[in-house]
């Protein structure tokens, strides 16, 4: 762990238009995560990924780490049998692809594989799916200068995909994805609730959730 302060990955600064603080976070974190001797990093944005994937690779100084989204990291250890889920949830989903782990990155098997191994989830898909997701709307600094309205407004789209596929909730491996369809799915006329995928999992586990 990089301690209490762990800085921002500079996905966000970049995406607004700032690369130079974008830079100068990217430099500065290079040498904190270096300096650890770690071998692999997980993250548990989709964003952070992405950035710290695709665009420190273009660093003076590169990354040591390998990169691996939660899903990533979660999926070898399902598959080398490392987990067991105990507990049963009976609940039909749609997972929203995050546009970084997705369209950036390519992830969108390991997701979809962790739903399926948990006891009791039903995995639909929706009309639009894996790399045509429609995006949530709070990427690319949508949420923070066009204004949460419009933000919502696309995410409600994303939200009624997900209701029209005969989902119960939605879930999703991005926290900017889970804030914006939350608040999108209240604006819906049934309740559709919205999970980050680690809280299925933490659930499945017998692990207890600040999501209920």
């Amino acid at each position: 762990m990089l301690g209490q302060h762990e800085p921002c990955c500079g996905s966000v600064q970049k995406r607004i238009g700032d690369f130079e603080l974008a830079r100068e976070m990217m430099e500065k974190n290079i040498s904190l995560f270096n300096a650890t001797g770690c071998d692999t990093i997980v993250t548990l944005c989709a964003g952070c990924c992405s950035m710290l994937k695709n665009e420190y690779a273009e660093a003076e100084t590169g990354l040591k780490p390998k990169v691996l989204h939660f899903v990533e990291f979660l999926e070898k250890l399902i598959a080398q049998k490392k987990l067991s889920f105990p507990e049963k949830k009976s609940l039909t989903v749609a997972y929203h692809d995050p546009c970084h782990l997705g369209r950036h990155l390519g992830v969108f098997d390991a997701p979809r594989e962790i739903l399926h191994s948990l006891p009791g989830v039903t995995l639909v898909e929706q009309a639009a799916t894996r790399e045509n997701t429609i995006c949530c709307g709070a990427g690319g600094g949508m949420r923070i200068f066009a204004g949460g309205a419009i933000a919502e407004d696309i995410g409600v789209k994303a939200a009624m995909a997900a209701q029209q596929a005969g989902a119960e909730a939605i879930v999703t491996a991005c926290p900017f994805c889970e804030l914006n369809l939350d608040a999108a799915a209240k604006r819906l006329d049934s309740f559709l609730p919205v999970y980050d995928i680690i809280d299925l999992v933490s659930e499945a586990l017998e692990i207890e959730s600040k999501q209920k």
